[in-house]
């Protein structure tokens, strides 16, 4: 199995652990903010552009782009016009200002390009990247802070669905099969 890409960019860019979101337990950011050792506004920039890059990569053609995009319009490429409310979202979420956001979001989406294409390898194609976030799927959407309301924002509600976030033996069964449809789209 491929590296856990959220994982791997935690390390590059020397973030906190991201901490898994609880499907069962309500949440909200003022709550999450007061627990020590977490930072759940980078969590939340970074989980949100995870999630953007696996919506848009997924399919070989849009994963194909992914392999030689420009970091200058690296956001807009990947949440098309949704782009400056999915940055309001998380400024917000984060009690930060939307420039700022903007500029954290953009170098997370470059280092995670910069991830994907090594793990996929030498020899990357566009379906083996597409295959690569596919099997990312679970990995992304465990760690997707409810608050952001990212599916409804980019008109995908399996973003907020809690039974994406369900871990388990059951879970973790129906996820393998999830992820191995998936692959076949």
């Amino acid at each position: 199995m491929a590296e856990n890409l959220v994982v791997a960019l935690q390390e590059r860019l020397g973030f906190f652990p991201f901490e898994k979101i609880d499907p069962n337990i309500p949440q909200d950011k003022t709550e999450l903010r007061s627990r020590p050792g977490t930072d759940h506004y980078t969590q939340a920039a970074a989980i949100s552009v995870l999630a953007g890059i696996y919506k848009f990569g997924s399919a070989a053609d849009n994963a194909a782009i992914l392999l030689n995009i420009r970091p200058d319009n690296l956001l807009t490429v990947i949440f098309g016009d949704k782009e400056n409310d999915v940055i309001k979202s998380v400024s917000y979420y984060g009690d930060r200002n939307y420039d700022s956001t903007k500029l954290a979001m953009t170098k997370i989406a470059i280092e995670s390009i910069e991830i994907i294409k090594k793990g996929v390898g030498d020899n990357a194609t566009p379906e083996k990247i597409a295959s690569y976030l596919t099997g990312q799927r679970h990995n992304i959407l465990v760690c997707l802070p409810p608050d952001l309301q990212l599916g409804t924002i980019i008109d995908d509600n399996s973003f907020d669905d809690v039974t994406n976030k369900m871990e388990g033996p059951v879970s973790g069964l129906v996820h393998f099969f999830e992820n191995l449809f998936a692959e076949k789209k």
